[in-house]
């Protein structure tokens, strides 16, 4: 057994198996682009007060203390991978657990929505103002390629998403683009970089799933936004706004990319509010 691995050693070990169970098509691409961005803010987190090189045995609960969700569940799961193949003496996240994840309850109003796309900057402001517009999941548009663009059909058609290992039909995800964001798409392809991916930095590189966190997170502190605050805010925004405009939950499933409407019932905020105008509209219809 070894018990003083390094970690790029053991994460690169990790990389590799998950590489090749995407190839074998027992995981999906989005998966090993998920660990390869979190594994790079792992390091990157542990590497700010650490001096020596980083070793498995250096993942400790004291040092993930502080930690997000992801970058945790990330040491979690390589540890736990580390230990069963003799990678490190133990696991020693083995009895930490994760921060229960509660329900996004948060959406926008018009005016936070416009604070937080002003905020943020150009690369960040397309990919954000896409994904209000749509409805349409932060990391697919960040992997979306302008080879997935049908421009006839006016979608975006990807064949690797989230529900694809779920799915027995085969079906591809199709995200509707409503004439706004079609110029608008139009106009970022007559000056796109060189790149593949519709949506890219300010250098011109893919955006990672921890940089949009990241430029998230500071888009909303500069906005004066809540903590709670994050891009898949605006998902459940454009739900709850269409949901308000008549939108059947059928139908809103199947622009969100759910299989099932009570997955989008958990998308759906509403309040006092829209229950007291739904009541109007009702008896506005019946005459009285």
């Amino acid at each position: 057994m070894q018990t003083h691995t390094l970690l790029s050693t053991a994460i690169a070990a990790f990389l590799d198996q998950l590489s090749a169970d995407v190839c074998a098509r027992q995981r999906s691409p989005s998966t090993l682009r998920y660990y390869t961005d979190t594994f790079r803010a792992l390091v990157e987190g542990l590497k700010s007060g650490h001096g020596a090189e980083l070793m498995v045995a250096d993942l400790t609960p004291s040092a993930m203390r502080g930690s997000s969700w992801h970058v945790l569940q990330a040491a979690k799961r390589l540890c736990a991978w580390s230990s069963e193949r003799g990678l490190c003496a133990h696991n020693a996240l083995a009895t930490v657990r994760l921060p229960r994840q509660g329900r996004r309850v948060r959406i926008l109003s018009r005016g936070e929505a416009a604070r937080l796309l002003h905020a943020a900057g150009s690369g960040l402001r397309r990919l954000l103002f896409v994904c209000l517009r749509t409805g349409a999941r932060p990391g697919e548009l960040r992997c979306a390629c302008w080879s997935d663009v049908d421009w006839a059909a006016r979608v975006i058609v990807l064949v690797e998403h989230k529900t694809s290992r779920r799915r027995t039909d085969g079906a591809q995800r199709i995200i509707a683009l409503d004439p706004v964001v079609y110029r608008f798409l139009q106009s970022m392809f007559a000056r796109r970089s060189p790149a593949e991916q519709l949506f890219v930095s300010r250098r011109g590189e893919p955006w990672s799933a921890s940089a949009l966190r990241q430029g998230v997170r500071k888009a909303r502190i500069n906005a004066g936004l809540s903590d709670d605050v994050c891009a898949y805010t605006l998902r459940h925004t454009m739900a709850t706004w269409a949901t308000r405009a008549g939108i059947r939950d059928r139908l809103l499933a199947d622009l969100l990319g759910h299989t099932r409407t009570t997955t989008t019932q958990r998308y759906q905020h509403l309040d006092a509010t829209d229950q007291l105008s739904a009541l109007s509209r009702v008896h506005a219809r019946l005459g009285r």
